[in-house]
């Protein structure tokens, strides 16, 4: 297996070049959609068109046996890339900053080496490419339409440019955080600038709100629990000599248990009220659910790790503790037993586990995901490919 995705490692790079070069935001993956299609027809994979813009791949080996789920997102960000290679965003606005033009990559190249090793396995194999990943609806789309009720098991991972290349992150239990979008929208009252005692200003209410909110969020809440509460939006404004009557301010709030989840959503709501009722000026809140935690399960996650330790040995496999991003993979995992790994795609960890002598792109992969400067290590794929390679194996051996 080893020389085969050697032989691949210039596939895997063309393939995600060209998926980061043409970024489409969520539900708008129409051109990647059919990138994928090509690619499956090359391949002589049958496959059907899912959800908004997801694809469904299937290997059937026409023997009984289990199912397994491969899932890769599609989508990419709005976010105007800061990069200089070749390959950068053309499509300005828009660009590929958690590297899921990269887990499309894996995919196709895990389904090319396992459509070698069809012989070999019983069952059947799901290959998700997902759409929509970043707005937390694609998962429930392909839920909804039936393409999991046949699955015994679904893995995925997720790259990290924080973690080494030749690395890989897999935790017990809870994977990946719950999120919520809490959005704030104070009112008051427009008039000139020249005026504002006869105006109901928001932008000073708001930006109390903002500039307070920390420190009301660690007094009120356990210190124990984990959580994030991020001001991620603030919009206003009408024009430059118009008192602003609407702000409004958008948080992004993670945690792992719904006590803390209820704990922030109603001191936030305390907050902004207190806020508003002393700039008497009227206020709502309205808390949007996106996501719950993304949990492995404990057969999964023991066989896949020992997938991982088969191609990269003990040491460069560690016990993690959950991540604080989320992932709409969690129900997909609420409906089927599953694990996802965070593939590690900075520096290289050793020399020694390298497949070939290819250098990475850049020496340095600093930037986290969602920054308009995030770089991943191509070389990270391979190993990807090979854990998800090694995993369908045994998982649907004969």
């Amino acid at each position: 297996m080893k020389s085969e995705i050697l032989k691949l490692e210039s596939y895997l790079i063309y393939l995600r070049r060209l998926f980061h070069e043409f970024p489409e935001l969520s539900g708008n993956e129409y051109n990647t959609q059919l990138r994928i299609i090509d690619e499956l027809e090359n391949l002589n994979i049958k496959y059907k068109r899912a959800g908004k813009t997801s694809v469904v791949a299937e290997i059937d080996t026409q023997r009984e046996g289990k199912t397994l789920a491969i899932r890769a997102d599609m989508d990419a960000l709005p976010i105007n890339e800061d990069n200089d290679y070749d390959f950068k965003s053309k499509n300005k606005g828009l660009m590929h900053a958690c590297g899921h033009d990269a887990h499309m990559a894996i995919l196709l190249g895990t389904i090319k080496i396992l459509n070698q090793y069809k012989s070999q396995m019983n069952g059947k194999i799901k290959f998700l490419f997902q759409d929509s990943e970043e707005v937390g609806a694609g998962a429930k789309k392909l839920i909804e339409e039936g393409y999991l009720e046949d699955v015994d098991a679904c893995i995925a991972l997720h790259q990290d440019p924080l973690v080494n290349t030749g690395e890989i992150h897999i935790a017990k239990g809870k994977a990946t955080a719950a999120t919520d979008s809490v959005t704030i929208s104070f009112f008051g009252e427009c008039g000139h600038t020249s005026t504002p005692y006869l105006a109901k200003d928001t932008i000073i209410p708001a930006c109390s709100f903002v500039n307070g909110l920390q420190n009301i969020i660690l007094e009120k809440i356990d210190n124990q629990s984990q959580y994030v509460v991020v001001c991620s939006k603030f919009q206003s404004g009408i024009r430059g000599n118009i008192i602003s009557p609407k702000t409004d301010v958008e948080l992004s709030i993670r945690y792992f248990d719904e006590e803390t989840r209820k704990k922030l959503v109603s001191e936030i709501k305390k907050y902004a009220n207190s806020i508003a009722e002393f700039y008497e000026i009227k206020v709502e809140v309205e808390d949007t659910f996106g996501c719950s935690c993304t949990v492995n399960d404990d057969d999964i996650r023991e066989k896949l790790k020992e997938a991982s330790i088969k191609i990269l040995g003990s040491e460069n496999v560690i016990d993690s503790k959950p991540k604080m991003f989320s992932e709409d993979l969690s129900f997909i995992f609420e409906k089927v037993k599953g694990c996802v790994i965070i593939l590690g795609s900075g520096k290289l960890k050793s020399e020694r586990i390298k497949l070939n002598e290819n250098k990475p792109i850049d020496d340095e992969y600093t930037h986290c995901l969602h920054s308009e400067k995030m770089k991943l290590n191509e070389e990270c794929m391979k190993y990807g490919v090979a854990i998800f390679t090694e995993f369908a194996l045994e998982f649907l051996k004969k």
